[in-house]
């Protein structure tokens, strides 16, 4: 048997390392997704996991496709399975 992966920080990595990638602050995401920037804060710190519509508000502020955004999360959950 597997060991199960936690989901929020492979969330919250993606989610920076978009944001990062992209050169967009916190405030720049927030604003996009209509959030507050502490909500983006804990999304980044793993301490909270987006609902679908707010996963469907961050894939638009990045200009990707929601299953885009999810099958990044797939892939890095496969990853860190694939370390272990």
């Amino acid at each position: 048997m597997s060991e199960i992966i936690i989901i929020k920080p492979i969330i919250a990595k993606i989610i920076k390392g978009l944001r990062l990638k992209q050169k967009m602050n916190q405030e720049d995401l927030a604003a996009a997704c209509n959030v507050d920037r502490s909500y983006i804060s804990l999304l980044e710190r793993g301490k909270t996991e987006p609902s679908l519509t707010k996963i469907f508000d961050i894939a638009k502020a990045f200009e990707i496709t929601a299953s885009q955004f999810v099958k990044m999360i797939e892939l890095e959950q496969m990853r860190m399975r694939d370390v272990e």
